[in-house]
């Protein structure tokens, strides 16, 4: 359900279900992943880092395609790139060279590292996947309750030639 209030912006609502389901269950990985989920979508990227790691610690095999993907976007809001660009990769590694939202995570990360050739290049990727992506319609399917952040991360997608 937290993940429910994440996606229609109640971010204090979604955490505090997600913060209700690790009393619950402190053995649960996907409570954890859901605390570190809306955590990160209401901007408090930091204090989601522990959390998504502890999802993993929990279920090494993540209990959800997205765990690695989470926890990129936490490193990459924050500024630690390289990490987020691993855990990027990691989603690919896992779960293939076709992974949509590995790539436009790398695309924006790759932008706002400044190097545009690998962001170009991901970005040829995220066509051959879905000739038809919109950065716009993208973005409007983000979580964050921060305008700016889904802004960014248009931006760097148009920057590196996605339309």
């Amino acid at each position: 359900m937290s993940l429910t209030y994440a996606w229609l912006r109640e971010h204090g609502r979604a955490i505090a279900e997600a913060e209700k389901a690790v009393s619950l269950d402190p053995n649960s990985a996907y409570a954890y992943l859901a605390l570190g989920t809306v955590l990160n979508f209401a901007g408090r990227s930091r204090e989601a880092v522990p959390y998504l790691k502890k999802s993993l610690r929990l279920s090494p095999i993540p209990v959800d395609p997205a765990t690695f993907l989470r926890l990129g976007t936490a490193y990459c809001d924050p500024g630690q790139y390289e990490e987020a660009v691993a855990c990027f990769k990691k989603t690919l590694q896992l779960y293939g060279k076709d992974h949509l939202s590995a790539h436009v995570s790398l695309v924006y990360t790759y932008v706002f590292m400044g190097r545009e050739k690998e962001a170009r290049a991901e970005a040829a990727e995220v066509l051959r996947i879905d000739p038809a992506f919109s950065a716009e319609a993208y973005g409007k399917r983000l979580g964050f309750k921060d305008q700016k952040a889904i802004d960014d991360r248009v931006s760097a997608w148009h920057k590196a030639g996605l339309s």
